[in-house]
């Protein structure tokens, strides 16, 4: 959840900020306020957009093979990038506040990657366990700073951005637990409430294994058929050798006659 990896990111921030500058400092995740609203020695997590990695998208639905025959179809994982907003609010001092948003930018210099929540326990051979989350600075210009501030209502207050990248969203509800094609009957019986005949019960992996000696066959013959005209070329090669030798003898023999 969004909501849990921005919890866990404050509990920690709280902790690093407390050490460095004051044990009365706290962390919060809230929307962004007007410095009048805000708590003084206070740091102030929110979101400001969430956009899709791109480069990971894969729309081709995944099959978790669980055992020999049983499988989990499920859609691939969307991993997004979350753009998060540090505000720092320590009116008394000016020079302190500057201090706890230095404070801020070395804690995610020396935290560059989290583990998400829920994932924790999950098996390393998920196509959803990855990435670890990774965490980079991101650099506004001053004109989006500009419009940032604008469109949140507030005034400008010392602040940094981070994008959260590898956020990875997926869902369980949606797996279905399918069988595999080796267990899969087809039955062929007469038509109306009668029981089918078992007769006529066949496994499609028997007639996928009838199918490819049939094609193994044909292949063989071709090959065999490709070998013995291969030898027929050569020996009609060779007999064409000869006859040019013999011809080449007899022209020899009139020459000698003429002499």
């Amino acid at each position: 959840m969004i909501g849990n990896l921005f919890k866990d990111i404050a509990e920690e921030l709280e902790v690093y900020i407390q050490d460095k500058i004051n044990k009365d400092a706290s962390v919060k995740v809230e929307r962004p306020k007007e410095k009048e609203s805000m708590p003084d020695n206070t740091v102030m997590l929110s979101m400001l957009n969430i956009e899709e990695e791109l480069t990971l998208r894969d729309l081709n639905i995944h099959h978790r093979q669980l055992s020999k025959q049983k499988s989990i179809k499920q859609q691939r994982p969307v991993y997004i990038n979350i753009q998060m907003l540090c505000i720092v609010n320590f009116s008394n001092d000016a020079a302190q506040e500057l201090n706890a948003l230095h404070w801020v930018m070395e804690f995610f210099q020396s935290h560059r990657t989290f583990t998400q929540p829920g994932r924790e326990n999950k098996n390393e051979k998920d196509v959803d366990n990855k990435f670890d989350l990774i965490i980079e600075l991101n650099t506004l210009p001053l004109r989006e700073l500009h419009y940032l501030w604008g469109n949140l209502g507030i005034k400008q207050l010392p602040a940094v951005v981070y994008r959260i990248k590898m956020f990875t969203i997926q869902g369980d509800i949606e797996n279905i637990e399918v069988s595999s094609v080796k267990d899969i009957f087809v039955k062929l019986g007469s038509i109306g409430d009668s029981e089918p005949d078992d007769s006529y019960n066949f496994k499609i992996s028997e007639q996928k294994e009838a199918e490819h000696k049939e094609v193994e066959q044909k292949k063989a013959e071709q090959k065999k058929a490709e070998q013995k005209k291969a030898e027929q070329k050569k020996a009609e090669q060779k007999d064409d050798g000869k006859k040019d030798d013999g011809k080449k003898d007899d022209g020899k023999k009139d020459d000698q006659k003429g002499k």
